[in-house]
């Protein structure tokens, strides 16, 4: 690795860097005080969750990030809470397929306990039928 010295463009302290990095500032804290705008380093949100932080969505949320704020704040049993199958691969499954941010209305539940639970409430798309799917979307 080749380090090269530079100096910083927010308190203009030396500091030293990747040369491939092409890096202005010698910290994130420092980009951030100097950089309030432009970015994800935005002075004064650290900290800031739920509908206080800027990048909050509330209930426009999508698939990905609503599962990750259920693994989130939802404490994952070791156990399926169907079969009670002890295993780390549980799905964070939805009650009333709503997808909201309740999290009374997701259980975890082993692969098998979930495709059979979506099946029985008529909310399972195959992975065959999935992609056919989203192959008419896209044309």
């Amino acid at each position: 690795m080749v380090f090269i010295n530079l100096i910083c463009e927010g308190c203009g302290k030396k500091y030293k860097a990747q040369d491939w990095r092409h890096s202005k500032y010698c910290s994130k804290k420092c980009a951030g005080k100097h950089n309030e705008n432009k970015g994800r380093y935005i002075t004064g949100q650290k900290g800031k969750q739920g509908s206080e932080h800027p990048l909050w969505v509330g209930d426009e949320v999508q698939y990905v990030g609503l599962h990750a704020w259920i693994n989130r704040w939802k404490t994952k049993p070791i156990a399926c809470e169907m079969c009670g199958i002890v295993t780390e691969k549980l799905d964070a499954a939805n009650i009333d397929h709503e997808y909201r941010r309740v999290l009374e209305d997701y259980i975890y539940l082993c692969r098998k306990c979930h495709i059979a639970y979506d099946k029985k409430h008529n909310n399972y798309v195959g992975n065959t039928e999935y992609y056919k799917h989203k192959k008419k979307e896209m044309i």
